[in-house]
């Protein structure tokens, strides 16, 4: 056994409450990677736990009776039933985290100004910063370990984040900036998921000798680690699903009808079916996924587990989709994908695209990195159905063909595998030169 193994490892990741699918996926690659290479000594943390957010819903529920904290509850605990990853909250537990040999700011938007606010609102909302300083204070100290010395973050890496939507404006602001700035100088090594926060991050730095660029996380997941994954569902679900279109819309607010449109001039050429994928509860949202004409594989069920939807990816015969990590787990899976999506963020803020008026869009951005806008659909092209007719039917010679789908797949899965080992390598050279003995350690 490698002693480096058995060191301790603290991984950070981002959280919430949702049942989300694709932040699940990157969280389980770590678990997987963790078990490809032998590392047994893991602590994973959440800034808050699922408890502090039931807490919050019970302040919010007499005035928001839609609310039903009971079902949440339930339904939270039912979809994480069997998931190998049990988390810790980070806050109180700072000196756990910053006495580790090792520590690993893990997956996308921890480091965004979008949830920078976030947090703020949720630790003032949630009583457990008594006034917004605090709760920067909190955020600071635990995200952006502003309060450590050079040691810590010597020992500290960001892999897999995301800064493409921060503006410089954002980047010189007193509160996120400075704490900004503090991480992104300091941290040994970090390997952002995409060229945007790749560059941001050299020239914070003034050092373009390192490739700081990596993939998304759930880019490292393999067939047997989603083989591994407890699942609800079962084979007859998996069967149905063969060779099928899979369709999932819950990004953004293309018309239902149109989705039918594009969805069967892919089956009309394609000689294929379609279904609903199910991704995440249905209940939280995805109005255009509650009623579209197409079967689902689960039936009336409310959800079915990460490891059921990324199974059923695998089965499809191509994907159609509006959603970044559905695209990226459908990739990864070896399935063909369409995107459809817009470039402009039409909201103050857009999950998609970032901030009004500097859009950026994290699906476009994917598919150029991937050399695939051969399958990136444009909502504007909705308005010309002739163009659109075309652009769908080069797709499908496209995968007719094969080889240009190849060529995606093999490009993605070289590039996580140099992620990977990249990681390791950097990972065990921390490993390497720590010793619990002597540290600073300053416990905000």
């Amino acid at each position: 056994m490698d002693p480096r193994r058995e060191k301790k490892i603290s991984i950070v990741f981002n959280n919430g409450i949702d049942l989300n699918p694709g932040r699940a996926s990157e969280h389980l690659a770590f678990d997987a990677i963790a078990a490809r290479h032998g590392y047994t000594n893991i602590q994973y943390f959440e800034l808050v736990s699922p408890e502090d957010y039931y807490d919050w819903f019970r302040k919010l529920e007499p005035e928001h009776p839609e609310i039903d904290l009971a079902s949440i509850s339930s339904t939270h605990s039912e979809y994480y039933d069997g998931f190998p990853i049990k988390y810790d909250r980070l806050l109180g537990k700072l000196d756990q985290l910053v006495a580790s040999d090792a520590i690993i700011y893990w997956s996308d938007w921890l480091h965004l100004p979008y949830l920078y606010d976030h947090y703020k609102k949720c630790l003032t909302e949630m009583s457990i910063a008594k006034s917004e300083q605090e709760a920067v204070r909190l955020i600071d100290s635990h995200i952006f370990l502003t309060d450590q010395p050079d040691e810590v973050l010597d020992r500290t890496i960001s892999f897999g984040q995301t800064i493409m939507y921060n503006t410089l404006r954002h980047e010189t602001t007193q509160d996120y900036g400075a704490a900004y700035r503090s991480f992104y100088k300091r941290a040994r090594k970090t390997y952002m998921r995409e060229v945007f926060s790749a560059r941001k991050v050299s020239r914070l730095r003034a050092d373009y000798s390192n490739n700081n660029a990596c993939v998304d996380c759930a880019m490292l997941l393999k067939d047997d680690d989603v083989d591994r994954m407890s699942r609800s569902g079962s084979a007859e679900n998996l069967a149905f699903c063969s060779d099928k279109i899979a369709v999932f819309f819950g990004r953004s607010d293309i018309d239902v009808k149109d989705i039918v449109s594009i969805v069967e001039i892919l089956s009309d050429d394609l000689k294929a079916p379609a279904f609903s994928l199910p991704w995440g509860l249905l209940s939280l949202g995805f109005p255009q996924t509650k009623v579209l004409p197409f079967p689902a594989p689960s039936g009336d069920r409310r959800f079915v587990k990460v490891g059921d939807s990324l199974a059923m990816i695998r089965c499809a015969k191509v994907v159609v989709t509006d959603t970044y990590h559905v695209a990226v787990n459908a990739w990864a899976r070896g399935v063909p994908t369409i995107c459809v999506g817009s470039i402009l963020a039409k909201l103050e803020f857009d999950v998609n695209s970032g901030y009004r008026f500097s859009s950026i869009d994290k699906r476009y951005s994917l598919y150029e990195m991937l050399e695939a806008l051969d399958f990136y659909v444009h909502e504007e092209e909705i308005k010309d159905p002739e163009f659109m007719k075309a652009h769908l039917r080069h797709i499908t010679r496209l995968i007719s063909a094969q080889a240009f789908v190849q060529q995606i797949m093999s490009g993605l899965r070289s590039e996580a595998a140099a992620a990977e080992e990249r990681l390791v390598r950097e990972l065990d050279g921390v490993l390497d030169s720590t010793s619990l003995a002597g540290r600073c350690i300053s416990s905000a």
